[in-house]
């Protein structure tokens, strides 16, 4: 489960008091989103466009349900990361910029890896040309579909020979990922 966003979830209660950790900086390792696929991490210029907005997150992983609150800002210097519980009250951070990563929670799993979360993050929300380019180098193939029936939809769907492994489907204000090797999924709201 040390590979899957949905292990942050799980480990996140929605009414847990805000907690303080010291912020931890790690190097950047790559992040296995399938196995033996290490995705090595894009910098933050890659963001298709900036953003700065709440999301709600809503999915399953492990057999367990989750919701999770959060305030995501990135553009093209970093991308940051605050979680929030039921009563807004900050539970974690976590800040990518090229040079590393900053992790603030005690509700994070020791096993789980930040660089898991930023790589979903970037499946999700960065350019299609940089992103084939970093799954090609995983030995993962990119392909992309635009419905023209649904203006502003896109599904973006990632294969390790031949075989999905994961299903990202956009739309304006909606996004859902399944991550079909690992077996998580969720769907994220906000103004995207």
């Amino acid at each position: 489960m040390r590979h899957a966003l949905a292990a942050l979830i799980l480990m996140l209660p929605c009414v847990a008091p805000s907690c303080a950790s010291l912020p931890e900086t790690v190097s950047l390792s790559p992040a296995y989103i399938a196995e033996g696929a290490p995705y090595l991490l894009l910098p933050p210029a890659e963001l298709e466009r900036p953003m700065d907005m709440a999301q709600q997150m809503e999915g399953r992983g492990g057999g367990r349900d989750f919701v999770l609150q959060a305030w995501v800002q990135a553009d093209e210097r970093e991308m940051r990361m605050v979680w929030l519980n039921a009563l807004g009250a900050e539970i974690g951070r976590l800040v990518f910029q090229s040079s590393g990563l900053e992790l603030s929670s005690a509700f994070l799993p020791a096993g789980l890896l930040p660089e898991y979360i930023v790589a979903d993050f970037q499946l999700c929300f960065y350019r299609i040309v940089a992103l084939e380019r970093a799954l090609g180098d995983a030995g993962l193939v990119l392909r992309v579909e635009s419905p023209a029936s649904r203006p502003g939809a896109e599904r973006r769907v990632i294969f390790q020979e031949e075989k999905k492994i994961i299903v990202i489907e956009k739309s304006p204000g909606r996004i859902r990922f399944e991550n079909l090797a690992l077996d998580y999924a969720y769907t994220l709201w906000g103004d995207f």
